[in-house]
């Protein structure tokens, strides 16, 4: 029965000269020892308390990446506080929702600059009258109602409180229960407005209770962040890391590449996309070589590929086409064994010439990567795999605080996500909910552990659509292997998750799209992938409209019209504007023009009209694999 922050401070008192924290530009310090993370927490825990902010209340955490989001998140975390994180580049409009939606009563925010882009928004919130700035001078910038001071000040008057009242930073640890809400964190709502979850300290802490054990996390580990903070994913990893005595080392997208051989991390935690792009990186560079050279280094790659699937045909890490993990026997064996040992010198020669640079890429000196986020390409997993390097793909939501389950170095066996975290229990459901399916058969993933959430912050009928006798619906499409591991095989709800990790909801994309003059119907696509595709029905009267040379009334010659597709996707582009509050990962930078509309009679609507996402997108199938051939 306690906070995170208490496990985390404990660790941190026992070895107080531990490097925990290296900062780059975005920080406020070059380095912070396990002391001085510690004290800075007591602090801001004690300044908080001493503003009479009460246990419960709820306080915006709106920043990226930096030392500071850390000791404001274990700050307001230790005096019982609810934080609720958000991105600093999060619209406006989403901001202010965030904050009135959870019922901030107070917020830390980056930077002044920050503060002036939301004054309005602020001005707007009666219950908020605190605001702490974590850079910067406070400007001269008067909000009636609201006190504004920054983190430094915030500390001082901590310290002071704490002189007066020994421990007062800690006063209210023994009261901090593990059912208590630690956290709210919202993700996209299928209504255009994201969705609450609410995560207890008692669900967080399982993960940094289990995840060490599964992932032997040792002390003097370098670890490199680049991945938002306030996500879950890099939320948990970090304070798994932290509590195991590991530094970590800021980074950012920007940087990650020149950080990486500098920083030479043991640990790497990233979007499958991340893996993707440093693979294509690498083998692109072998496809600028001279033709001979390149065609060598094409069959040695084709070897190798060969070679490192004997072997894991021999060391029984594959699935087969039952779901059922494959080894080979008998004969098979002594035929795996003769192909590894035939294309092993393939092996050696790719690794050399071509591995070696991804290695060398990732600083050289990588104990394991974890990818999570999103769904991992089955051709990125086996290319780590031969290059010799282990990626342990991992599976999880926010609202499961997030890890579900993860691979290990001890069963690494690719396209799955691995088994369960210790303590949790998960089966396959038909989409009725009213039969559990067995091993191998395709169903919806049902999850019930100490790390499932709270449910969604003042949205009891979400809450009620995923959470039903203590399980969870995860709204993924899934199967279990006949050794327990998961996997994931795309989602039973229209969530889309692209390789980046983000979330989208396609309702939200093709809702403006669908506005357009010139769009009779529209489906977006792009789950797993890099960017988001769309399926474009023309609307034929506007179009006619527009150019007046085309056919009357035949849709396919109107589809294979170039002006049409240009018209279209400029259209799209200007309704999807980062002016209109969409932002990078929504764009749609790809569209195919469809001949035939939509409808009951070809099963891609329902009786009622909706169209039947599954359908739509296996029919057009080729269509869209064309879209993310490059």
């Amino acid at each position: 029965m306690t906070a995170i922050s208490s496990v985390l401070l404990e660790r941190f008192d026992e070895s107080p000269m531990e490097e925990l924290l290296v900062g780059n530009k975005a920080c406020a310090r070059p380095s912070w020892k396990a002391q001085e993370v510690s004290l800075a927490t007591r602090q801001i825990a004690a300044g908080l308390i001493q503003l009479h902010v009460p246990q419960g209340s709820h306080i915006g955490l709106i920043a990226d990446n930096c030392d500071h989001w850390l000791i404001s998140d274990l700050g307001s975390l230790h005096c019982g506080l609810v934080n609720v994180p958000r991105a600093k580049d999060t619209s406006t409009e989403e901001i202010g929702f965030v904050l009135e939606h959870s019922g901030c009563t107070a917020t830390f925010l980056e930077d002044p600059t920050l503060l002036e882009r939301i004054r309005e928004q602020l001005a707007e919130l009666s219950n908020l009258s605190l605001i702490i700035l974590m850079k910067g001078e406070c400007p001269d910038l008067g909000i009636p109602g609201k006190t504004i001071m920054n983190l430094q000040g915030l500390m001082d008057l901590g310290k002071a409180a704490e002189i007066e009242t020994p421990g007062l930073g800690d006063s209210r640890q023994g009261s901090v229960q593990d059912g208590d809400l630690a956290t709210i964190v919202y993700t996209s709502g299928t209504t255009g407005n994201p969705k609450g979850v609410r995560l207890t300290h008692g669900n967080i802490l399982h993960n940094i209770r289990t995840i060490p054990q599964v992932l032997d996390l040792v002390a003097g580990d370098r670890y490199l962040s680049f991945l938002p903070t306030w996500h879950s994913f890099e939320r948990a990893m970090e304070y798994c890391l932290l509590n195991s005595g590991t530094t970590i080392y800021y980074s950012s997208k920007s940087r990650l590449r020149k950080d990486m051989p500098r920083v030479k991390p043991t640990i790497l935690a990233g979007v499958p996309r991340l893996w993707e792009s440093l693979a294509s990186s690498v083998l692109g560079s072998v496809e600028k070589l001279p033709t001979g050279k390149k065609k060598l280094i094409q069959f040695l790659l084709k070897g190798s590929e060969k070679c490192v699937h004997a072997r894991r045909l021999i060391g029984g890490q594959m699935v087969n086409d039952r779901n059922g993990i494959c080894k080979a026997k008998g004969l098979g064996t002594l035929s795996a064994q003769l192909s590894s040992i035939i294309w092993a010198p393939c092996h050696m020669l790719a690794d050399r010439l071509v591995y070696s640079k991804l290695r060398t890429a990732l600083g050289g000196a990588v104990r394991f990567i974890v990818s999570g986020g999103g769904a991992l390409q089955a051709h990125v997993d086996e290319f780590f795999n031969r290059a010799g390097i282990c990626l342990l793909n991992g599976y999880g939501l926010t609202e499961t605080a997030p890890v579900i389950s993860i691979r290990t170095p001890q069963d690494n066996v690719l396209t799955t996500a691995g088994k369960k975290l210790p303590e949790t229990t998960w089966r396959i459901r038909n989409e009725e909910n009213t039969e559990t399916l067995d091993q191998g058969q395709k169903g919806v993933l049902w999850v019930q552990g100490p790390q499932v959430m709270d449910g969604y912050h003042r949205n009891p009928d979400a809450t009620k659509m995923v959470l039903a006798d203590g399980w969870f619906c995860t709204g993924d499409v899934a199967s279990l292997t006949d050794h327990d591991q998961v996997l994931i095989q795309g989602r039973a709800k229209d969530t889309i998750v692209l390789r980046g990790g983000e979330n989208v909801e396609p309702a939200l994309i093709e809702a403006p799209i669908a506005k357009i003059p010139y769009v009779h119907d529209v489906l977006v696509v792009g789950h797993g992938e890099k960017h988001l595709s769309a399926l474009i029905i023309p609307e034929l009267e506007t179009l006619q409209a527009r150019f007046p040379d085309l056919p009357a009334g035949n849709l396919k010659e109107i589809a294979q019209d170039p002006r049409v597709s240009e018209t279209i996707h400029q259209s799209i582009k200007d309704a999807l504007a980062r002016s209109a509050g969409f932002q990078a990962f929504q764009q749609v930078p790809k569209i195919a023009l469809l001949d035939r509309l939509f409808s009951v009679e070809d099963g891609t609507l329902t009786l009622t009209m909706k169209k039947k996402r599954p359908q739509i997108e296996s029919i057009h199938a080729d269509t869209i694999a064309q879209f993310y051939q490059d």
